[in-house]
């Protein structure tokens, strides 16, 4: 486990106290800022190329793929099909399939049900309701439920629309029999460590099945995979866009509006002696998580010329590394930043971007730093600044990077219980309640990894198994 080798690495010791305590939090932050990058690039990447799969790829790529990015294949326009079915199964560590969504499209409506949400796509809108917030988002789509639209389910369409997007990727045509069943096949490799295996029928070739595979130790193993049942008969009303009584009903479009010209303005800057980060948003929620959203100097053109070069499996050697936020208050909290935050993802094919855009065209960047042990809140005082990497080429060992100046800000109270009204906006970011509860069960909470002598209050020379939850 990724986070468990960062902590043994950052305390290396078999023996320590309180005294060495908080340089394993410090330590811990600088190993974990190492692979941000990487790891940022792989969900750009992934959930990018993800998109060719066309059908069922929003759930079997992962959950999280579908819930930040929403750009998945499919098609209000398929002429292949009258009406298709798919049910998505991720695969557990115990190697067990576990339903986690189901796709319904019928005469140009969609139904997506996953995450614990229902989407509804219907007369050039989509609607994503949230039951356990009583929460619904409306958006304005008026070429298709995603960000891009191919033209069809069947293997020839998927081979046209890698035309049509410009998509620089490697695909292969090839036979397999699988379950008994002969199928035409259709790999779509993904530049780190992932695949799609599409099969089909030979005749008609419409997929009946969609696996995800991830490399590890040399070997391909399934992660996650996809069936599909087509010109089925589908019931109208799963179309219905009717709430019960209470529900919220949030306008995305004019959420966006909104916020592009409030971020406009600049609240603060923090400068180093080669770039200056300029933020221009912040959310401090109740249980201490802070949003912020900023820019560089960084452009929209710069980030989409290279998460192109990365579709077209050009050599990548050097890139940008955004700036890492340094975060502590008056009260002696440990802030961890978050790899599950990017306001902006890019258009495909001279598709605009769906993101929010500044008039200068700057990469619109943002940090979410999680409170390493939330407790009750308390005004406080934050004192923000932030590490600027070095120039980065691949291949290089770590640098710290450049300083930057710092701020102090007293928060007298919440800006909000857990989330902005403008995350919405965001491409990848959390959007339910409990996404801010998960992620504090996830990797942050290092202070509850060492274990520390309930009668000395004293670390002890052991670090616990991280648990999921409670």
């Amino acid at each position: 486990m990724q986070e468990n080798n960062l902590i043994h690495q950052a305390f290396p010791v078999s023996d320590g106290d309180d005294s060495i305590r908080q340089d394993v939090l410090s330590q811990a932050v600088s190993l974990r800022s190492r692979h941000q990058h990487q790891t940022r690039t792989k969900r750009t990447v992934v959930g990018s190329i993800a998109t060719l799969f066309v059908v069922g790829s929003a759930l079997t790529i992962g959950p999280a793929a579908y819930a930040y990015y929403r750009i998945q294949a499919i098609s209000n326009s398929v002429s292949d099909c009258k009406s298709a079915i798919m049910q998505s199964y991720d695969i557990g560590p115990d190697g067990r399939a576990k339903p986690s969504g189901t796709i319904t499209f019928a005469n140009g409506n969609w139904r997506i049900e996953g995450l614990g949400r229902t989407q509804v796509y219907t007369k050039s809108t989509l609607w994503s309701y949230d039951p356990k917030n009583q929460r619904v988002t409306k958006r304005f789509k008026p070429d298709g439920p995603f960000g891009y639209n191919p033209s069809g389910f069947s293997i020839g369409a998927m081979i046209a629309d890698f035309d049509r997007f410009k998509w620089g990727t490697n695909a292969q045509l090839g036979s397999a029999t699988i379950e008994g069943r002969p199928a035409e096949t259709l790999t779509i490799d993904v530049p780190i460590q992932s695949r799609g295996i599409v099969y089909a029928d030979p005749n008609t070739h419409m997929p009946f099945r969609m696996e995800i595979e991830s490399k590890a130790n040399g070997k391909w193993k399934v992660s996650g995979f996809s069936t599909f049942r087509f010109n089925e008969p589908v019931r109208t009303e799963q179309f219905a866009t009717t709430f019960p009584k209470g529900t919220k009903i949030v306008n995305v479009d004019n959420i966006k509006s909104d916020w592009a010209k409030k971020l406009e303005n600049v609240m603060f800057t923090l400068k180093s002696p080669t770039r200056t980060i300029e933020v221009r948003d912040m959310f401090v929620n109740e249980r201490g998580h802070i949003f912020v959203i900023f820019t560089d100097g960084y452009t929209i053109a710069e980030f989409d010329k290279y998460v192109q070069s990365m579709r077209n499996h050009e050599k990548i050697t050097t890139y940008h590394k955004q700036a890492e936020f340094k975060v502590t208050d008056d009260q002696g909290a440990v802030y961890f930043q978050s790899e599950n935050f990017t306001p902006y993802t890019n258009g495909i094919g001279g598709q605009p971007s769906p993101s929010v855009h500044l008039s200068n065209n700057q990469y619109l960047n943002g940090a979410w730093l999680v409170p390493a042990k939330p407790v009750a809140w308390r005004p406080k005082t934050l004192t923000i600044s932030c590490i600027i990497p070095l120039e980065f080429k691949v291949g290089d060992t770590y640098k710290e990077g450049e300083k930057t100046s710092s701020i102090s800000i007293p928060i007298t109270k919440p800006d909000g219980p857990l989330l902005p009204d403008w995350i919405e906006a965001c491409a990848m970011a959390p959007h339910a309640d409990s996404d801010v509860i998960k992620e504090e069960y996830k990797v942050h909470l290092v202070p509850e990894m060492i274990l520390v002598n309930p009668k000395s209050g004293r670390a002890t020379s052991n670090i616990i198994k991280y648990k999921y939850g409670r």
